[in-house]
């Protein structure tokens, strides 16, 4: 994903989030509204963010639904990234949690390339 650090409309594309749930559920980002990044609290990750909080809209189940989130990169090796995230559908909420991944990693890395 790409963001913004002014605070101004939606960053440019593309922009991917997928969310695979261990049940089956799973979520796919369409459009991001609004993604604002955080520099890193130290050194480290060597990129200048280490956050982005956004929001968006996309399917989850194949159903509309709307996702409000906050990734961080903690930094390498092993450290735990933390993650929140709301996901909502129809008026209603179906999964709001927090906490830090159990697998995988969160990375952040300075922009590159044609796409930015």
């Amino acid at each position: 994903m790409h963001c913004k650090t002014d605070g101004t409309a939606a960053p440019p594309e593309p922009n991917n989030l997928q969310i695979n749930f261990s049940h089956g559920d799973h979520f796919h980002l369409t459009d991001l509204n609004a993604a604002l990044c955080s520099p890193p609290p130290t050194t480290t990750p060597t990129a200048s963010i280490s956050s982005i909080t956004g929001s968006g809209t996309g399917l989850f189940n194949a159903q509309p639904a709307t996702v409000d989130f906050t990734i961080t990169d903690v930094a390498e090796p092993g450290r735990p990234d933390p993650v929140s995230l709301t996901i909502a559908s129809g008026g209603s909420t179906i999964i709001s949690c927090s906490g830090t991944l159990g697998g995988g990693n969160n990375q952040a890395h300075n922009a590159t390339g044609s796409k930015q």
